[in-house]
């Protein structure tokens, strides 16, 4: 399941309540972010303690803004709140779960 977030205090709420969070930034007029879509929500049944949620960006500029997001999509990944990985772009299921593994490992 993938949640979509529409506030910045739900955001950081999120971030405080969950050990390991992977947040997709998105676009709703942007192609690559549709495409991705559906691949964020096969991640988020396979990848088991993970929090999966979405950000609009075009809602909450806020947060596009303070982590320097520059390109849609941009999936960041959080473990114990901080920032361990940013990922840009499509990528297939088996490239994004190895990213998001990758950023959860981080110590």
């Amino acid at each position: 399941m993938v949640y979509q977030i529409k506030t910045e205090a739900e955001f950081e709420q999120f971030l405080r309540e969950n050990e390991n969070v992977v947040c997709d930034i998105y676009a709703s007029w942007c192609g690559p972010c549709q495409m991705l879509a559906p691949v964020l929500t096969d991640a988020s049944n396979l990848i088991k303690n993970v929090t999966f949620i979405k950000v609009d960006s075009d809602e909450l500029f806020e947060i596009a803004n303070r982590f320097d997001i520059t390109a849609v999509p941009t999936v960041l990944v959080f473990k114990n709140g901080q920032l361990t990985r940013e990922i840009t772009g499509y990528h297939t299921l088996p490239d994004l779960a190895k990213e998001i593994n990758a950023g959860l490992a981080k110590k």
